[in-house]
């Protein structure tokens, strides 16, 4: 659901928290209204996951800064995987 981002990730805190598992979220850049992204991703990250890119072969990348990352790559969103450390799942 468009903009809600925010309250699912918040309303699935307990199983995320217990079950780790892979998070992916289409991210609007910062000029946008991304409040909801912005609030969902701090969630993650006080749950201790990590934002990573896809890049071109399929791979992640770490993205500890994804506002710099969508503003060095010109992108008006993309989709981030948030995922915990040792979570080997890609």
């Amino acid at each position: 659901m468009e903009g809600a981002e925010f309250k699912v990730i918040k309303g699935g805190g307990v199983y995320l928290k217990s079950h780790s598992p892979v998070v992916i979220m289409e991210y609007l850049e910062d000029s946008r209204s991304n409040q909801n992204h912005k609030m969902a991703i701090q969630l993650l990250r006080e749950w201790d996951y990590q934002a990573y890119s896809i890049d071109d072969s399929g791979g992640l990348e770490l993205c500890p800064d994804i506002d710099a990352y969508m503003l060095a790559h010109n992108l008006g969103s993309d989709n981030m995987v948030f995922k915990k450390p040792g979570n080997s799942d890609n």
